[in-house]
């Protein structure tokens, strides 16, 4: 018997329930005001601020740079259309001085 009201509960819940709405602004990073012409300027992209200069937005109507998709960091073309974002989390320097 429960399972006989479960049906047509779960029907109506189908029914009344809608489709999730994204959340992120400009989630594949295609809007912005101007094109970045070095590190930091994650403030060109609609919708998305930096922090501390971190995260990188890079772009194919961007210089070297921060261009696409040859960068200061290597190579890697965009998976959308033409911009992205990076962040380096660890950078190791053969420069530090141990005590």
């Amino acid at each position: 018997m429960k399972s006989l009201l479960f049906l047509p509960f779960s029907l109506c819940m189908v029914l009344v329930t809608e489709a999730q709405t994204n959340l992120v602004p400009n989630g594949s990073f295609e809007e912005f005001t101007s094109c970045p012409w070095t590190t930091g300027q994650v403030d060109s992209c609609i919708g998305w601020h930096n922090v501390l200069n971190t995260p990188d937005y890079f772009s194919i109507c961007s210089p070297y740079p921060v261009s696409i998709p040859i960068n200061f960091v290597g190579s890697q073309s965009s998976f959308h259309e033409n911009s992205y974002m990076g962040l380096l989390t660890y950078v190791w320097s053969s420069f530090v001085s141990i005590p």
